[in-house]
């Protein structure tokens, strides 16, 4: 990677636009993820959450700008939780992380296999 395209992207991911893009896909492939999980499809969510087949596959392409009430409304609907969280870029996350939970950039969403709650643990790309 050549020096210039190195500090460009540097400065890229210090936007608020990439860190919202981020918190986006990472909550639209958890939410993907529950959905495998409960065996729920598309349309299903869409009627638990009392929106459209069409809003639902907008938020899993990570391209709708959903309210805080909207990840409240499809964690219910999948049996999850969200937590959000603000970390640190230099020392990790502020407060102690809860058991049994996964960290997505700046958000926390408990991981789940069937019914049971697996340790997971969240690492960097330049840590893992």
């Amino acid at each position: 990677m050549s020096k210039q395209f190195a500090a460009l992207l540097k400065r890229a991911k210090s936007t608020y636009h990439f860190l919202s893009s981020r918190i986006s896909m990472d909550f639209a492939k958890d939410v993907e993820r529950a959905m495998k999980v409960n065996g729920v499809n598309k349309s299903e969510l869409a009627g638990l959450i009392g929106s459209s087949p069409a809003y639902v596959t907008k938020l899993l392409r990570g391209d709708a700008n959903y309210t805080v009430e909207t990840m409240a409304k499809v964690a219910v609907a999948l049996d999850a939780d969200v937590h959000i969280r603000f970390v640190s870029k230099k020392e990790g996350v502020w407060s102690a992380p809860a058991k049994r939970s996964v960290v997505y950039g700046a958000a926390r969403f408990k991981s789940y296999q069937g019914n049971v709650a697996n340790d997971c643990e969240y690492k960097t790309p330049a840590a893992a």
